[in-house]
Formats: C-alpha cells, structure tokens, sequence
C-alpha cells in the first residue's frame, strides 16, 4: 500500500509557477474592494489607527511597485487611476509618497506629466529640509510646528532625536538629480542621532559611550539581557506628545520652560522611547546607499 504523499511546500509551490505568475497574485490582492480598515482580534490592544482613506494608498503602492518590477502595462494603468501626489503626513498612513517614489524611479515608461510632478515634489521636499536644517542649532530639519505653539521648537514624536526621515528625503533628493548639497546635508542630519543633540546622547542602542540603555522594546525585555539588541534606532525626545506630558511633567523643572530638546527617559515607558518598524525601515533606507559597493548610486 502507498503511503499518502505530503503536501509541497510553499517553496516548492512557489518554484513552481509560471513566468510572472507570482505578480498576478500580488495583483489581485490588490484589486479594490470595500476595505473596513484593520481591526484588532479580541483582547489586542493598539495598531487601530484611523485611515480615511482606507487602502487605496497601499494599492498604488503595491501597483507601483509591480510595474516598476515588471513592465506589465496593466499595473501601469492601475496605478494612474488610484495614485495620487497627496503625500499626507504619517507615512505608516498614508504611503501615496512611497507609491510615487516608485513610480519616479521605473525604468518603464512613465506618463510625462505625472513623472515631472512626482519628481518635482521630491526634490522641493530635499531643498525644504536643508532649509530647515539651516534655522536650528543642531543643523538638523526639525519638523516646525507641532502639537504645542509653546515648544521651542515644537517638538512631537521625538523629532530632535529622530535621524531617519530626514536623511532619506535628502538622499532621494540626490539620488534624482545628482546634486551634492542633498547629499551632505543627509549626513549633516545624522550627527544628531549620534550625538550632536542637547543631550550629547546616541539614539542608537549599543553605539557610543552615553547611548540610549533602557528603551520601550519587548524582545530584549523578553531576553533579560543586561542591555537592549544594539542597532535599534530611537526618536529620541517628545516634548509634547499626548501621553507624555503628565511624565513630563513631573520630571521636569517648570516644564514649560525647560528646554524641549532635552526632554528624553531613558525607560521603558510610552514616552517615545520606543522604536518601531517603519522607523527602522527608514533607517535602513537612508544608510544603505552608503553600505553598498555600488556607492550612492542605488536608489534609496
């Protein structure tokens, strides 16, 4: 009697389609329909943030991403129709800016009109973040505004601390027109998060002397290792987010006038402190460029 044969494995499955067979798939999940937004399962906690949106966004970004992959018109045309300019502000949100950094850096043809816009916004953005990298002390962009008028500047999710979101605008700005300006002002704005802040702080676990070495991150807690995994990045100070005020405030001489930038614990608690996947990506992204034997010249 033959023994039942096991099923194959996902490997084995996926080795066995056809030419272009895997970016079909990836197209039909990205196929509209009604999208009720994500939802926790019973007893989670967090990760509900409101979209308004929905996911149209992340669509065009997958549709990007597979024409810039393939070629194949049909993700071309898919593209056209749900991708915007709109960039938003939460990027863990709304990714139209991701769609359209892929749709700017295709090989494929592009729609002329569409192409120079997007191109045109990335590069603004670059010369926007030197200037504001100019007007603060510390030579980094600082966000300006917030969610306090009485910051100085105003600093919510640990803007002084953060080196991510900068450094990749800038490298993008670079990377699309050659100008070396972008270039030095992505690494100007790496200094703060290795030290050139109010603090003299690293945000990077595990690299330098006065380094980051209690922050918000449940595997190393998990490990019960003396220290946190070296290499996460942290935002650093959050002057006036929600939560963190009524920490702030009891640990703070005259909150209100005591010096945002220096306004960072270095514990375990929801006070910034905590990095997340989409930051770390954006890390990675900025840094690659320099990591690579290819130089600058890969695309962030």
């Amino acid at each position: 009697m033959r023994s039942p044969q096991k099923p194959a494995s996902a490997a084995v499955r996926v080795e066995g389609l056809k030419k272009g067979q895997p970016y079909e798939i990836a197209y039909r999940a990205a196929i509209p329909k009604p999208d009720p937004g994500f939802k926790n399962p019973p007893g989670g906690f967090g990760g509900e943030y409101g979209d308004r949106l929905g996911d149209i966004d992340e669509r065009a970004w997958a549709a990007a991403e597979l024409y810039k992959t393939t070629g194949n018109s049909k993700y071309h045309e898919y593209y056209l129709k749900f991708g915007v300019l709109n960039f938003g502000w939460v990027n863990f949100e709304h990714v139209q800016r991701l769609a359209a950094w892929a749709y700017v850096t295709t090989n494929y043809p592009t729609k002329a009109d569409l192409h120079r816009q997007a191109r045109k916004m990335f590069i603004a953005g670059g010369k926007g973040l030197i200037d504001r990298a100019k007007a603060f002390a510390y030579r980094q962009s600082v966000r300006p505004g917030g969610q306090s008028t009485r910051a100085h500047p105003p600093l919510g999710w640990g803007m002084a601390g953060t080196g991510n979101e900068y450094p990749l605008g800038l490298m993008r700005a670079y990377y699309l027109t050659g100008d070396r300006i972008f270039l030095d002002w992505a690494l100007t704005n790496w200094d703060a998060q290795l030290g050139n802040n109010a603090l003299s702080r690293s945000y990077i676990t595990g690299l330098g002397f006065n380094r980051v070495k209690r922050p918000l991150h449940k595997p190393s807690l998990a490990l019960g290792v003396d220290g946190p995994i070296p290499g996460l990045h942290i935002l650093g100070p959050s002057a006036t987010i929600a939560f963190a005020r009524s920490i702030n405030h009891n640990s703070y001489p005259e909150n209100k006038f005591y010096p945002d930038t220096r306004k960072f614990i270095d514990e375990p608690l929801p006070n910034i402190s905590e990095p997340s996947i989409d930051r770390m990506a954006a890390v990675a992204m900025s840094l690659a460029p320099f990591l690579t034997s290819q130089g600058i010249q890969q695309s962030p």
